[in-house]
């Protein structure tokens, strides 16, 4: 199983662009778990699960859907962090199974900004433990990969 966490805030007409992607490039069963804006409950349905909790921090929203995730995970499935605005424009699973074979962590960074950002990233649940995106203590090993060709949105990407 795949646990995908999602914030959308703001607009919502991210979100079944996002979903239509993940249906086309996601090829094993999947769960998403989405913390909406104010008046986009509208949608909830079409997650696996739904909340439009008023918090602020973007973080303690991944923070808390990643605790919800590795609650519901067992040791073989992936946890996987996206924001609301990106998708996979590629089939993703296989990319992300052979870095997880190698490597306990992958994120995608982007380097179309005016800073690169790390982005959200998928990790095996129980691999080392859980640890928070918020925390930044989320690259458990020293060794990181780096790939270019991810399937995920996000300009010219690379994985670490």
């Amino acid at each position: 199983m795949i646990h995908i966490a999602t914030v959308h805030w703001a607009y919502d007409h991210w979100i079944d662009v996002q979903l239509a992607y993940f249906d086309r490039n996601i090829d094993e069963p999947y769960r998403v778990y989405a913390w909406l804006d104010d008046a986009m409950m509208d949608h909830a349905s079409k997650f696996f699960y739904a909340t439009d909790v008023q918090m602020k921090e973007h973080e303690r929203k991944l923070t808390l859907l990643g605790d919800l995730m590795a609650h519901a995970a067992e040791p073989d499935d992936m946890l996987v962090f996206i924001d609301g605005d990106a998708f996979p424009i590629a089939p993703m699973v296989p990319f992300l199974r052979e870095k997880l074979d190698e490597y306990p962590l992958v994120a995608v960074r982007r380097d179309d900004g005016p800073e690169p950002a790390k982005e959200r990233f998928a990790r095996r649940p129980r691999s080392s433990g859980w640890s928070s995106p918020a925390t930044g203590a989320a690259a458990t090993s020293g060794r990181t990969a780096r790939a270019r060709g991810s399937p995920m949105s996000a300009g010219t990407c690379s994985a670490s």
